[in-house]
């Protein structure tokens, strides 16, 4: 009997399209099943529409969400609540912060919000706006969108920005993108390289560079823990576009040649400048998503895989989730174009319509050697009762 091997994932390029391999809305598992991807569970509804980003503030641990122009907070009943305006239709992106969870339009406004005052706009004449922000030693970093040097608030105050409170690269000083707190290492990715600081406890100068701890890959998008490090789109100087795993002092390519493919054919720079991801755990395995136009990659346990909201049966589209948040014991999505706030589950589907699951794969054997089957069994244990 000729065996057949179930795909792991997006693997193959298409100048040999017949070894080309795939899973759509399905992933491999350590166990060696082919498992299908979460569901999502309809909990909420805004009255805005467009998610714009997520975050759960950890004070409250609810989960809050921009929706079109309003932030809303999804409390432990499921119960939403509008909380104020964020004006704009750009991504935003959250500090957490011990006491203000500051949201941020890319490119516009600043906003920080408590219980005890409300949403309010930082007002600070010295705040800039901004494509990146994170939280470190009480204090909110951001990197302006004109790629300026980085700046921070005071302590807990993330409408007090001292004049002084501004810091650039060093070594290599390109335009900055991003930052992102590590085990209270603050990395500023720009252009062309990372650069790492650590809080110096000086309060003229509270954040030093680690001397040597330059990482030349450039930042393009997509930046998302992974793990004790993360991972983001990137390119090191002169070469393609790729998906990297920050490592000690060096990034580890972790995209094979068919995503790899994906995004150098399939995408300008511009498109890929605009791409948002995601990350949740599920049976075990942490996954990273990125959204990018017209599709959706994920990678869970060194495999790829698609996801996918469209419905033709021709094409691939992009998956609709954008901005996920745990709280309460749950994953919490939003979705790009309703105002719909649903919750990862166990079953097939997305609230409530069904969806594709997809593989492809191809039989191996030696070159120039022929079988014809006479029968071919499939031991599936979703998606057709249970039978074989």
């Amino acid at each position: 009997m000729t065996s057949i091997p179930l795909p792991k994932g997006v693997t193959g390029i298409s100048a040999t399209p017949k070894r080309q391999e795939y899973l759509v809305n399905l992933f491999y598992h350590s166990s060696g099943y082919i498992l299908r991807a979460p569901g999502k569970e309809l909990v909420a509804t805004a009255a805005t529409t467009g998610c714009r980003g997520a975050a759960t503030w950890y004070v409250d641990q609810n989960a809050y969400f921009v929706i079109g122009d309003t932030l809303y907070q999804l409390d432990s009943s499921e119960s939403l609540t509008s909380i104020g305006t964020i004006e704009g239709s750009a991504d935003c992106d959250f500090s957490v912060g011990q006491v203000n969870l500051v949201i941020i339009v890319k490119g516009g406004k600043g906003y920080f919000y408590n219980a005890d005052n409300g949403l309010n706009e930082i007002t600070d004449t010295d705040y800039q706006p901004s494509d990146s922000v994170d939280f470190i030693d009480g204090r909110h970093l951001f990197i302006p969108s004109d790629g300026s040097p980085a700046f921070y608030s005071e302590i807990d105050n993330p409408d007090n920005i001292n004049p002084l409170n501004f810091f650039d690269a060093e070594e290599l000083p390109d335009l900055n993108r991003v930052t992102i707190n590590i085990s209270n290492n603050e990395y500023i990715g720009g252009n062309e390289s990372f650069e790492i600081y650590r809080s110096s406890g000086s309060e003229v100068a509270p954040f030093s560079r680690r001397e040597g701890a330059r990482v030349d890959t450039g930042y393009v998008s997509g930046i998302e823990r992974y793990k004790s490090s993360f991972m983001f789109i990137g390119r090191d100087r002169d070469q393609s576009y790729a998906v990297h795993l920050m490592s000690q002092g060096s990034t580890q390519i972790i995209s094979n040649d068919a995503i790899n493919e994906l995004l150098n054919v399939e995408y300008s720079a511009s498109e890929l400048s605009a791409v948002n991801s995601y990350s949740y755990v599920w049976k075990g395995v942490q996954f990273v998503g990125w959204n990018l136009r017209r599709h959706t990659i994920e990678f869970s346990d060194g495999n790829w895989s698609y996801r996918d909201s469209n419905l033709d049966g021709t094409t691939l589209g992009p998956w609709s989730g954008k901005g996920i948040a745990f709280a309460h014991g749950r994953y919490y999505v939003g979705d790009s174009v309703t105002g719909n706030i649903g919750k990862l589950v166990d079953d097939p589907g997305e609230y409530g319509e069904k969806v594709e699951y997809e593989l492809q794969t191809f039989v191996r054997g030696l070159r120039q050697s022929y079988f014809s089957p006479s029968e071919l069994m499939l031991d599936a244990r979703t998606g057709i009762d249970g039978s074989t």
